[in-house]
């Protein structure tokens, strides 16, 4: 429970700073933590709720017609997009590995 400057409780993952403004912090679902600001304690809590919808529904899930190929796209911009791009070019090339092979073929749920 974070705590304002006159102690006051004001909930999970949000706190008060010392120059008064209001910070709230939440785990996005790839691990990874996010901070809020805001002046008031009601715009805090406002736009948590809006940043941890917003994190629920990014499209990140496969669909009936998604090839592999399609998959990874979205996998290497939407999951990996903080990633180095030492990284990114290291997923690429063992991908390329298979990608002729499979592709072209379609994901089952």
């Amino acid at each position: 429970m974070g705590k304002s400057l006159n102690g006051k409780e004001l909930g999970n993952n949000i706190c008060q700073r010392k120059d008064g403004t209001y910070m709230a912090r939440f785990i996005n679902r790839f691990g990874k933590r996010q901070t809020i600001y805001a002046k008031t304690l009601n715009e805090v809590r406002t736009k948590l709720r809006e940043e941890q919808y917003k994190d629920q529904k990014e499209i990140n899930v496969v669909g009936k017609d998604m090839t592999l190929d399609a998959r990874y796209k979205i996998w290497i911009n939407t999951c990996k997009r903080g990633c180095r791009a030492s990284a990114k070019e290291a997923y690429a090339t063992h991908y390329k590995r298979i990608q002729a092979d499979l592709g072209w073929r379609k994901l089952t749920v």
